[in-house]
């Protein structure tokens, strides 16, 4: 026998034996891996990740009892499951594949949540990072545009596996709300996908097909589907029959569709009713660019026949967002505007009517990075453009007219807007503190805009960015004046469309005065408890008529316009808390700068002699005595409120 036949066969035997030694101990090889792999995810977490039971059968791993902590394990866990199995085929080992073949979990419920400290349960670098340093704002983009593409294109490309998840349940938890789903059941075969999602009071039943370049799901039949978002603000979905589906151009491009019947929309939040569409049709272009780590989605979005144009560029820089978006509508005539929109959206805007053409472009260009370089413009675009009706009177603007006034979406009382009404105090006879101190803290250029301060909206933006939460509005005096005499107090985005709108009918079709819209504004808003234009409010805080009120007086209640009930909590006892006293002095520094008030006026207010002589002295506390024993109110409140 030959040297090299001899060696042929000692290195088969040894390779017999290395392979029988790996198929009797691959349980234990396996369970190693898992073990360490189990291991690193409860370092990640800061938490703990167990299992019951786990066996091994080849190329098939199945958990009983699997149980993830998350990185606070004083609550519910991030995620439990009875059962958990994925099998790794052969063609996935030798694609090098991440997605198994098959996927199994039985009975799993997943919770997610924040803390007091506003981290979710499954970051622990976040959290690390504010234990390191408690001063620092935490800011975490996750980079998903080239997992996303990754996905869609092994899903595509025939990589998608067999799945079967059955009785999953998920509660994500942010502030005070929830989001919760009961069940969800999804099973894949082949090219047939199966999916039901059930909530507390209603189920999705969804079908569909998948193949080398396209993924569909449709529903048959009519489904309704509620997410209680909150308890007592549920988000209802309902349509006939619709479709939606995923088709791919390449590697790098993707079409998404959908068309929905008799699609309506209920959320508190959303508008006072259902929000109701014939036919509602949507067309989206993604393009990804790995390079760059960009994706760039174009998207139609029609209502009936009215069309919504958006283009959306996102890129990262250093894990931070840079994002760019247009959103046009084309411009159209009245009927095609007024019949696409349901009438709860519409409101009082259901009458109106031009000729001609009317549209909007809007662009945002923010690069988080550069945070105070964001630019915001918006143009609204006519053509031929001639208003017929407002939908709304503004006919009675000019005249003598009760004007409810609402808490929530109740009528509280009406108030008489004309010198019939004792407390009625014309324009020429609100003192010039007063005119210039709410203009100068609520809308400095009122008098030369044409309803909206594009510079206030871009700055009110970058301050939100950067506090991440809702600190400052762009809200002008226009916006509020229609506020006030045409809506409601309900706060919902349909809400916040007719304010938007009919600000613009009215600064550009102007029916009065820029001098009788404030005179109006100031004998309507609110004032305080009860309290309603200035002719209540002088003799309600200072036993005063309005033309009698001092340079204080005025700032002060140029100070308490923003949020006035609860006036009682700028005072300790009876005197101004600092948060008033520095608001107050903030507006007159402004009115001094802009030559209101005489120069050297701020340098004599004399803020330690206010005090409150009408009716509303009554409201006040006590001053606190003890600070210790009682912790006192955040100085912030009032520049927030």
């Amino acid at each position: 026998m030959s040297g090299l036949k001899k060696a042929l066969i000692l290195v088969g035997s040894v390779l017999g034996i290395g392979l029988l030694i790996l198929v009797f101990s691959w349980n234990s090889i396996a369970k190693y891996f898992i073990d360490k792999e189990f291991n690193r995810l409860a370092d990640r977490w800061n938490g703990k990740v167990s299992y019951q039971n786990l066996d091994v059968s080849f190329l098939t791993i199945h958990f009983d009892g699997l149980y993830l902590s998350g990185n606070d394990t004083t609550k519910a866990p991030l995620m439990t499951a009875k059962t958990l199995e994925v099998s790794i085929g052969l063609k996935q080992i030798f694609i090098g594949s991440k997605i198994p073949a098959s996927l199994i979990l039985d009975s799993a419920s997943v919770a997610l949540y924040k803390n007091e400290n506003g981290l979710w349960n499954f970051s622990r670098k976040a959290a690390k990072i504010a234990e390191e340093n408690p001063d620092t704002t935490i800011v975490s983009f996750p980079k998903t545009v080239k997992q996303t593409q990754w996905l869609l294109n092994r899903m595509l490309d025939g990589n998608f596996p067999e799945i079967q998840i059955s009785r999953f349940s998920m509660k994500v938890l942010f502030e005070q709300d929830s989001l919760v789903l009961d069940t969800v059941n999804f099973n894949s075969d082949s090219e047939k996908l199966a999916l039901l999602v059930q909530g507390p009071t209603a189920s999705v039943h969804l079908n569909g097909t998948l193949s080398t370049d396209s993924l569909v799901f449709w529903y048959p039949q009519a489904f309704k589907f509620s997410v209680p978002v909150t308890p007592t603000s549920p988000f209802t979905l309902s349509s006939d029959s619709g479709y939606f589906s995923v088709y791919k151009n390449n590697t790098d491009e993707f079409e998404l569709t959908g068309l929905y019947r008799n699609f309506t929309a209920e959320n508190n939040g959303l508008a006072t009713g259902p929000v109701k569409i014939d036919t509602l049709r949507g067309n989206s272009s993604v393009l990804f660019n790995a390079e760059s780590s960009t994706v760039t989605i174009s998207t139609e979005l029609g209502l009936n026949q009215f069309k919504i144009e958006d283009t959306l560029r996102y890129t990262e820089t250093d894990g931070l967002p840079k994002i760019y978006t247009r959103l046009f509508v084309p411009p159209v005539g009245s009927k095609i505007f007024v019949n696409a929109l349901p009438s709860s959206f519409l409101g009082p805007l259901e009458g109106l009517s031009w000729k001609g053409n009317l549209g909007y472009d809007l662009s945002l260009d923010v690069d988080f990075n550069l945070v105070d370089s964001l630019k915001l413009k918006g143009q609204v675009l006519k053509d031929h453009f001639s208003l017929i009706s407002p939908g709304v009177s503004f006919g009675k603007l000019d005249s003598v007219f009760y004007q409810p006034v609402y808490d929530g979406m109740e009528v509280k009382r009406e108030v008489l807007v004309g010198s019939p009404n004792p407390f009625f105090t014309k324009w020429e006879t609100i003192p010039e503190y007063l005119k210039k101190a709410v203009l100068t803290n609520e809308d400095g250029s009122f008098l030369f805009h044409r309803g909206f301060n594009e510079e206030a909206f871009q700055g009110a933006f970058i301050e939100n960015i950067k506090s991440k939460k809702f600190r400052r509005g762009a809200s002008t005096i226009s916006m509020q004046f229609v506020k006030n005499v045409y809506l409601n107090r309900k706060k919902t985005l349909a809400r916040k469309f007719q304010e938007l709108m009919i600000t613009w009918l009215l600064e550009n079709n102007r029916p009065v005065t820029k001098e009788r819209m404030l005179e109006i504004y100031f004998n309507v808003i609110e004032w305080g408890p009860d309290v309603y234009g200035i002719g209540e409010a002088a003799p309600f805080y200072f036993k005063k008529k309005p033309a009698q009120l001092t340079l204080e007086e005025s700032l002060y209640l140029a100070a308490l316009v923003p949020s006035p009930k609860r006036f009682y909590k700028r005072f300790d006892g009876e005197t101004l808390k600092p948060s008033i006293i520095e608001t107050m002095t903030f507006i007159a520094r402004k009115m001094e700068a802009y030559k209101h008030i005489p120069e050297g006026s701020v340098g004599n207010l004399n803020f330690s002699a206010f005090k409150l002589t009408g009716p509303a002295a009554g409201f006040l506390q006590p001053a606190i005595q003890d600070t210790v024993s009682v912790p006192e109110e955040s100085e912030e409140e009032g520049l927030l409120e």
